[in-house]
């Protein structure tokens, strides 16, 4: 695989990167010449389902995974592993989404089983368990890590009855819960499925890269447009080292088909398609400097923003130095009033604002009727929402930009405007108040 790095020379004070809190529409502008090649490629061989470029993205995204991590400039460089050593096989797929279905329908997961899932992430991350007839449970989160809380997943677990839990590095930053259960997990007979969707790229403290399978008997990722390595639509694809597992996912990505005439597991239609995949490829190449970019901003926002705290401070899994992907940057607000507030002033300076996560995921009606309630003989447990430190940050995380086409003028604009929001927000407050 080739060296390129990603083009940020464009002028940003043009583009006004700081109005985009993904940066999507500035990719394509800058680096269409990069694509078009591959795009070419794709459309003149009339070939864009399972062909050789999915094949290619596959090889290249199980080496990026289990390539070293210091190695930033050189994604291709895989692991030397030995005949002992479990290798990591990626199988692409339609979205992340339908990756973690897949995942859970090749554990042979479905009804009277549950699903651990940490209460503070997207709904995505749970409606799978419902897709194949289990329960999802929420765990809480750790207040200071707001990834899920390993002490609560204990709580939480039903020998013979839990199959699985749903680590999800949130963020853009590997779950520091991720090994501490992968070991637990592996000791009482269950399985550790990594959400990667929002971390391709990040490393966990021993170097290992997110969907590694380092820490995990599983992992997905999403190439969503707004995540780190995104594509130009749907895309998703799955990591796994159990050999059963590897050898079942491209039959249960395509109709269950396992050879030209065989089909013996009822499978999806969950493909990748030959264009995305060109795309990706491009990308990734150019991925390891994103990340380098995308650090340098994250760490020019944390020391800009630091005198905030604690009123506005950013999260721990939102700082990560040089762990962190930072799919997502957000400041935990003081007050869901302040981040709500302090979200409209950003917006009417220009600069893109979102409020994170401003629901508990228990307390979304799709499952309500898998809170255990109607089951006649009591077996199940209710839901019940006693997330305490879910419950403490809901609707108190303000999202900021952040992707590889910010330029440190854009971090200075930011960190300018969150002062200023946050000030005219106490203005208005005291006004309320007296």
């Amino acid at each position: 695989m080739s060296s390129r790095t990603v083009d940020v020379d464009v002028d940003a004070d043009t583009e006004r990167a700081y109005s985009s809190l993904f940066g999507v529409e500035f990719d394509w502008k800058r680096n269409r010449n990069a694509y078009a090649p591959g795009l070419d490629d794709v459309f003149c061989s009339g070939k864009y389902i399972l062909g050789e470029r999915c094949k290619a993205l596959e090889r290249d995204l199980e080496a990026y995974v289990t390539s070293p991590s210091s190695a930033q400039s050189t994604p291709a460089l895989a692991t030397p592993t030995t005949p002992t050593t479990p290798t990591t096989t990626c199988v692409t797929v339609s979205n992340g989404t339908d990756a973690l279905e897949l995942l859970l329908r090749a554990e042979h997961i479905g009804a009277g089983d549950e699903v651990i899932v940490p209460a503070l992430t997207f709904l995505a991350s749970a409606t799978p368990v419902l897709h194949v007839g289990a329960r999802p449970v929420f765990a809480d989160v750790d207040p200071v890590t707001l990834t899920i809380d390993a002490d609560d997943v204990r709580r939480r677990y039903r020998q013979g009855v839990t199959r699985a839990v749903v680590v999800v590095s949130l963020f853009g930053r590997v779950s520091p819960a991720l090994a501490e259960l992968y070991a637990w997990a592996t000791r009482v007979g269950i399985v550790v499925i990594e959400d990667g969707a929002q971390s391709m790229g990040a490393t966990a403290a021993d170097g290992s890269r997110s969907c590694s399978c380092t820490h995990s008997h599983h992992a997905f990722t999403s190439f969503f447009p707004t995540k780190p390595l995104g594509c130009f639509g749907d895309g998703g694809a799955v990591f796994t080292r159990q050999p059963g597992v590897a050898r079942l996912l491209p039959a249960l990505r395509h109709h269950g088909i396992d050879s030209v005439d065989s089909a013996t597991v009822l499978g999806r239609n969950a493909r990748l398609d030959e264009i995305q995949a060109s795309l990706l490829a491009c990308k990734l190449v150019m991925f390891p400097d994103a990340v380098s970019v995308r650090r340098a901003r994250a760490a020019s926002l944390c020391r800009r923003l630091a005198h905030l705290a604690p009123r506005v401070s950013v999260p721990d899994q939102c700082g990560g130095g040089d762990h962190g992907v930072f799919g997502v940057f957000c400041l935990l607000c003081e007050s869901v009033d302040m981040a709500a507030a302090m979200c409209a002033q950003l917006r009417g300076q220009d600069i893109a604002s979102k409020c994170y996560y401003t629901r508990c995921l228990c307390e979304y009606a799709v499952f309500d009727r898998h809170s255990g309630d109607d089951d006649d003989d009591g077996t199940v447990p209710a839901q019940t929402c006693d997330h305490t430190a879910t419950r403490n940050v809901i609707g108190r995380l303000l999202a900021l930009p952040m992707h590889a086409y910010l330029v440190e003028d854009d971090c200075e604009k930011i960190a300018t405007a969150v002062q200023s929001a946050l000030s005219a927000y106490d203005v208005q407050h005291l006004a309320y108040s007296s």
